[in-house]
Formats: C-alpha cells, sequence, structure tokens
C-alpha cells in the first residue's frame, strides 16, 4: 500500500504534471515538483532537463522528502482527527 497521496513523488521521481492550484499548495514547484501551462512549456522543460541531469534528480530527491514529511496518509488522517 502507498504511505502518500502522491504516486509518483513519493518514490523520488522527479513529478512534471499540468499546472493546477492543488499540486502548487502541495508542493512547491520547481523545487518539489515541475509544472507547465502549455504543451509547448513542457517539452521547452524537457528540452532543459536533458541537459541538467542532477536536477530532476535533486527534483525527485526533494519532492520525495516533501511528500514523506508532509502528505502520508497517516499524517493526513491525524489533521482529520484532529480536525473532528
Amino acid at each position: 500500500m502507498n504511505p502518500c497521496g502522491f504516486e509518483f513523488p513519493d518514490v523520488g521521481g522527479c513529478h512534471l504534471t499540468e499546472h493546477n492550484a492543488d499540486v502548487a499548495a502541495a508542493l512547491e514547484v520547481g523545487i518539489n515538483v515541475l509544472t507547465y501551462r502549455t504543451p509547448d512549456e513542457a517539452a521547452e522543460l524537457l528540452r532543459e532537463l536533458a541537459h541538467q541531469p542532477e536536477r530532476p534528480m535533486a527534483i525527485g530527491a526533494a519532492g520525495r522528502r516533501r511528500v514523506l514529511a508532509e502528505h502520508t496518509w497517516a499524517t493526513r488522517l491525524g489533521q482529520l482527527a484532529a480536525a473532528l
């Protein structure tokens, strides 16, 4: 069972996804996750990353740390119990 609410960043992968407010609220764009607003922006990001192999590795590691620190189901259930 996945202990987190995120399927990809929790395993340390650099996640590139369409930009939306929920992702931006949960993770720091550019630090823990990469987002794009248009297909052209996604393509440009991928071209940049192809020449900077350390960057996606760093983003993946930062995303994993953030998800495991703040976004596990145990953390969320504790927040829910406290709110009730």
